[in-house]
């Protein structure tokens, strides 16, 4: 479901200590992300795609240790997806598709052991796929279409995903 809620996220939300879940998608929210959002340690849920947000993704959200979805495709978000990936263990879900991110996707990506669905289509990153990826068992889809990569597909990866039900690398599949 979708409202039209505009304007921009307020930075008090932060001080809701207790919050698990936060779902922002579908509006037309403008601005940046407030790095306060990283401050709700007990975050299950983050749900904040389909706006209009911008700049980088704060830091602080890589800290959400407790943090299991993260959905903040279909935005303008840019910049580099920062190694502090990988401290989100919890992770089920990352939706960071259809932004502006740039880079190489860090091999602290493949500590995500808990991941099942991991969307990073239709953004800039480049080199190569981190292999730690190809190592995450719990995995049932992988979309990195549309983006710049290059080089090789480990030769494990049919040993690394017996739970793989779609990996998408070319053009747009969806």
């Amino acid at each position: 479901m979708e409202n039209n809620l505009d304007g921009t996220i307020p930075r008090e939300l932060g001080n809701l200590q207790l919050l698990q879940d936060l779902s922002l998608g579908n509006n037309t929210l403008e601005g940046t992300i407030p790095s306060e959002i990283g401050h709700l340690y007990n975050l299950k849920l983050l749900v904040m795609e389909k706006n209009k947000l911008k700049g980088s993704i704060p830091l602080t959200i890589f800290n959400l240790s407790s943090l299991e979805f993260l959905y903040m495709s279909g935005n303008m978000l840019e910049g580099p997806l920062p190694r502090d990936i990988g401290n989100m263990t919890m992770l089920t879900a990352l939706d960071l598709g259809n932004n502006h991110l740039t880079g190489v996707i860090p091999d602290e990506l493949g500590n995500l052991q808990e991941l099942v669905d991991l969307s990073l289509y239709l953004n800039n990153f480049s080199g190569s796929i981190p292999i730690g990826i190809f190592n995450i068992s719990t995995l049932i889809s992988i979309s990195l279409s549309d983006n710049h990569f290059s080089g090789n597909l480990p030769s494990t990866i049919g040993h690394g995903l017996p739970n793989i039900e779609g990996i998408f690398l070319g053009e747009k599949q969806y």
